[in-house]
C-alpha cells in the first residue's frame, strides 16, 4: 500500500503498536487482544471523527474559510464510512495519477473498468475548462462583457 501524507503517523503507530513484536500482527487491531476490529468499532470511530470535526468547526479552531466551507459541505451531505474516505482519496489521486498508476495504487486489476470512472470525471472537468478557454480566446464570451479575472467556472461535484 502506498502511503503519502500518512507516513509519519503510521511510523509512529508502528513504534507504539501493542503487538509490535508479533510478525503477523494486524496494523489496525483491538488494543487488548490483537483481534480484527468489528464493524461496530469502525462505525464508532467514524462517528467520533465526524463529531470531532463538528466540534472543531463550532469552536472556531479552523480559520481557513475555504476549509470551513468544504468541511460543512461534507458534514451536511456525505456519508461517514471507510468507503467514502477511500473514494475521496481515489478521487483526489485521479487528478494527477495516470490510470494504470491509480489502478496499481488502489489494487484494482489492470482489466478493471473502475479507474475509468475517476479518470473520466477528470477529463470531463478538464474539457469544460478547456472549452471555456477556447471561448474566451475566440472572444465569443467577450460580447457578454465578462472579465477573465472575475469569471469563475464552477463544476458541480458528480453525485455518487
Amino acid at each position: 500500500m502506498l502511503l503519502t501524507s500518512s507516513f509519519p503517523y503510521v511510523r509512529d503507530w508502528l513504534n507504539e503498536h501493542p503487538f509490535s513484536n508479533e510478525p503477523n500482527a494486524r496494523l489496525i487491531c483491538n488494543l487488548h487482544n490483537g483481534s480484527p476490529l468489528s464493524p461496530d468499532s469502525v462505525d464508532k470511530v467514524m462517528k467520533q471523527l465526524k463529531a470531532r470535526i463538528i466540534r472543531l468547526l463550532d469552536t472556531g479552531e479552523i480559520s481557513d474559510e475555504d476549509e470551513i466551507q468544504k468541511l460543512k459541505y461534507l458534514i451536511r451531505t456525505k456519508k461517514w464510512n471507510p468507503y467514502c474516505i477511500r473514494h475521496s482519496a481515489i478521487t483526489a489521486d485521479s487528478d494527477y495519477l495516470p490510470e494504470y498508476a491509480l489502478k496499481k495504487k488502489v489494487r484494482w486489476s489492470m482489466n478493471s473498468k473502475q479507474g475509468s470512472r475517476y479518470i473520466k470525471r477528470r477529463i470531463s472537468n478538464n474539457l469544460t475548462l478547456f472549452t471555456m478557454e477556447i471561448l474566451f480566446t475566440m472572444e465569443i464570451l467577450n460580447s457578454l462583457q465578462q472579465d477573465l479575472t472575475t469569471c469563475t467556472v464552477r463544476i458541480p461535484p458528480n453525485p455518487t
